[in-house]
Parts: C-alpha cells; sequence; structure tokens
C-alpha cells in the first residue's frame, strides 16, 4: 500500500501531462510556428506591402479567413502556396499606423486550430523620389527624397560605385541596380531597403549586365546581358536572362541562350512577357503557361506598359502615313489581339506610357511629329477619351512619367530643347496640374513606396 501510494501522484501529474499536450495539441500551439509579415510593431513599412500570415506546417484552405485593416482598405484575403495573404487593391496611406485583425478561424491540414494573436499594428513610412545623380569626382548615384519635406537627397548607394540604372522590387523592399565593375562590364548588385546594405549580386565577369526588371511577386527578375567581342567592343545586342533574389545562379529566359531580346516587361499576373526584339524594335509576346509567342507592331523600340490588371497593354507604335512617318500610341489585348488608338489625332509622336495604380488613366509623352520640340505630358482614359494636355512648354522636354502609389503624382525629369544641361527632377499634382522641381539636378527618377 505505501508504494502504491508513492505511485499515484506520479500517475495524476503524467495523467495531467498528457490532459496538456492534448489541449495545446487541439489549440494548435505545438502545430504551428507562425510569422507575421509585416511583423507586429515594424514601422518603415512600404505603401505597397502585402499582409502575410506564413505557417510552418501545411493547413486547411478551404475556408479563407478574413484579414482586415483598420483604416479600412479594401482588398483581397487569400491562400497562396501555404501562406494566407491580404492583397490591398490600393496603396496604403503613408505614415499611418495600421490594425490588422483576423476574423475566422484558422486551421492546418489535421483540422487543428492554430493561435493567432488578436490583432497587432504597423506603420507605414512616406513615399519617397528615387533617381540618379552623378556626385563631383564620381559617378552616378541612387538618391531619395521624401515629397513635401525640407530635406536635402539622401544617397543610397556606395560611394565608390558607378551606377548605370536601377528597378525598384513590387513591394519596395530592395532595389537592383546595375554599377561598373573593377574589371570592365556591368554587375548586379542588390539594395536592401530596410538595412542599407548593397551586396554584388551577379557578377557577370565583364559582361554588360542591365536592365533589370521585376517579376510581380518580387521574388525574381529578368535582365540584359551584352558579352564583349574580343576587341573588347559591347555588341548593341542583348539576351536576356533569369536572377532569382535568394541566389546567385542565373538562367536565360528562353531555351536558346542565345535568342535576342531587351526591355522585358512581366505583366502584373505573371503570365505574360513582353520583350523588344533587338535588330528591329519590334515587341513580342509570350504566353508563359503555353510558350507560345507573337509579335505586335511596334518597331519603336520601347518597352511595353502592361496595365495593373495584366489584361491590357499600351505601346508606342511606328507607321507612315502619306510619307510621313508618325509614332502612336495603342492598347493592345495579348487575348483578342484587339487594339484601341489611343492618340487619337494625326501627326504626332507619342510614348513612354506610364499605367495610374487602379487602371484608369495613362500618362505618355507627346510632340509633334516630324518636328523636334519639347515633349508634353498628356493623360488619356484605356478607351481613348478624355485626352488632356498637363505641360504646354515647347522649349521643354517633360518625362518619362512616373506615378505616386496613390495616383496623385508624377515624377518626370525636366530639361531645356538643345541644352547640355542636366535634368532636373520636377513633380506634378494630377488633380490641379500644378508642376514644382523637387531636385535641381537628377535622371531616371521612380517612386520608393
Amino acid at each position: 500500500m505505501a508504494a502504491l501510494g508513492r505511485i499515484r501522484p506520479t500517475a495524476l501529474a503524467l495523467l495531467a501531462l498528457v490532459v496538456l499536450l492534448l489541449l495545446a495539441w487541439r489549440a494548435g500551439l505545438l502545430s504551428n510556428r507562425l510569422a507575421i509579415e509585416p511583423a507586429p510593431g515594424s514601422t518603415a513599412v512600404s505603401t505597397t506591402a502585402t499582409i502575410r500570415l506564413v505557417f510552418r506546417d501545411p493547413m486547411d484552405t478551404e475556408p479563407t479567413p478574413h484579414i482586415r485593416l483598420v483604416p479600412d482598405v479594401p482588398g483581397q484575403t487569400k491562400w497562396v502556396d501555404g501562406s494566407l495573404r491580404f492583397v490591398p487593391d490600393q496603396a496604403l496611406a503613408p505614415e499611418t499606423s495600421y490594425r490588422v485583425t483576423l476574423d475566422g478561424e484558422v486551421k492546418d491540414a489535421r483540422g487543428r486550430g492554430v493561435a493567432l494573436p488578436a490583432d497587432w499594428s504597423f506603420t507605414t513610412r512616406s513615399h519617397h523620389v528615387l533617381f540618379l545623380a552623378t556626385e563631383a569626382g564620381g559617378g552616378a548615384q541612387l538618391f531619395a527624397v521624401s515629397p513635401g519635406r525640407a530635406e536635402s537627397p539622401a544617397r543610397l548607394t556606395p560611394a565608390d560605385l558607378r551606377l548605370y540604372d536601377y528597378a525598384v522590387a513590387p513591394h519596395g523592399d530592395r532595389i537592383a541596380f546595375s554599377a561598373e565593375a573593377d574589371a570592365g562590364g556591368l554587375d548586379l548588385w542588390l539594395l536592401e531597403v530596410r538595412s542599407g546594405a548593397a551586396r554584388r549580386w551577379i557578377d557577370c565577369g565583364g559582361a554588360f549586365c542591365s536592365g533589370p526588371s521585376w517579376s510581380p511577386d518580387g521574388g525574381r527578375l529578368i535582365y540584359e546581358r551584352r558579352d564583349p567581342s574580343p576587341d573588347g567592343v559591347f555588341s548593341r545586342r542583348s539576351t536576356l536572362w533569369w536572377a532569382a533574389a535568394g541566389s546567385d545562379d542565373t538562367v536565360p529566359v528562353f531555351e536558346d541562350a542565345g535568342a535576342l531580346g531587351r526591355a522585358a516587361r512581366l505583366s502584373p499576373d505573371g503570365r505574360w512577357l513582353s520583350y523588344v526584339w533587338p535588330t528591329d524594335g519590334s515587341l513580342r509576346l509570350v504566353e508563359l503557361t503555353t510558350g507560345s509567342e507573337s509579335a505586335v507592331v511596334s518597331q519603336s523600340g520601347e518597352a511595353a506598359a502592361w496595365a495593373p490588371d495584366g489584361r491590357t497593354l499600351a505601346i508606342s507604335s511606328v507607321s507612315v502615313t502619306d510619307e510621313r512617318p508618325q509614332t502612336r500610341l495603342l492598347a493592345v489585348d495579348p487575348e483578342s489581339s484587339t487594339i484601341v488608338d489611343l492618340s487619337g489625332v494625326p501627326d504626332v509622336s507619342d510614348g513612354a506610357a506610364a499605367w495610374s495604380p487602379d487602371g484608369d488613366r495613362i500618362a505618355f509623352t507627346r510632340r509633334p511629329a516630324r518636328v523636334n520640340t519639347g515633349k508634353q505630358l498628356m493623360l488619356v482614359r484605356p478607351d481613348g477619351a478624355e485626352t488632356r494636355v498637363l505641360t504646354g512648354d515647347p522649349t521643354i522636354h517633360h518625362g518619362p512619367p512616373r506615378w505616386s502609389p496613390d495616383g496623385r503624382l508624377l515624377v518626370f525629369q525636366r530639361v531645356a530643347v538643345g541644352q547640355d544641361e542636366v535634368p532636373a527632377i520636377w513633380l506634378l499634382t494630377v488633380e490641379s496640374g500644378v508642376a514644382a522641381p523637387l531636385a535641381a539636378a537628377g535622371y531616371d527618377p521612380a517612386w520608393l513606396p
């Protein structure tokens, strides 16, 4: 009886432990580690960020709980590769604190509930304009400035580099750029925005690597590669290559590694690839799920501009009427091959199209055909209606235009026609049409959301 009495407390303790383990199992406390993006309490979050709950274990994706933001932001909650994501329909407001809540239960594939925080918060950063500018005695560097603030532009890239071009990832978390290599050519670099750390990403071994263009999810990009001839002269003909953000391995976009291409752009839905054929400037379209390829009459050499929904692309197309060349702006549906003439009037040279974030307007540049006057900024609807002139000084080149994430502003470079001077960076408020300088010297502006 004494021995039995000593065993009973131990058995009770084991029983209690089993009960606790069962409760933990039911609650999912031991079954699933969770990562939240943006992290609770984080600041300086991109206004184009996607809210994600990333689970370690396989999840039951049949029910879809709703992620909600306060202040309210319209959007869609969906399962993507085992993670629960909220994709806003519009950019988040800058410098705003958001509270995130989850309506509904989340379970793993074995039916166990997953413990989640009741709510969490994060704060977005201000919008910044990026641009390239040359420092005294050095090469081009990447700078950032926040509109509406009395601050000098801040250099983002190492002072000993000489940049050629750059591209901001869709969620604003990283920037790819090409820079001169010590041994010649251009290498690709990667800049992490939050930490400010820059590292050589792709060592191109003396080749000329440039023109980075991100995939919609920011996980990889396409870049152009031009190899030097034996005499050290770079060819004008480039090939296209993939690079994944987490690797320094690269592979050719096409099965034939020598197939030519440049100015590649992926549609926002990831279904289509557009690129320019270097020999004649024509535009090619590749349907990535089938590999089928078609040509679009263009020959302007400009990259295509995809609508935010990925269903339409705006292109500039060279044509000749009565022996008079002109460049018209067209909206093309790659599925039906339907074409809408956005120019609307004859004898113009239109190009540099940029879709507004909501897809409701297209900004572009225009000048009269065959006349060397300054390009002006214009607006048009995707159906060709409501053309609007934004600038009207023929002695000044304006553009190309770039929309702010909230669709209120256009940033562009501005330079006098025929003058050997460095462009300036300007901002234009779309509603009022009022333009004002942002940086006294710079070129190739873009937005950092």
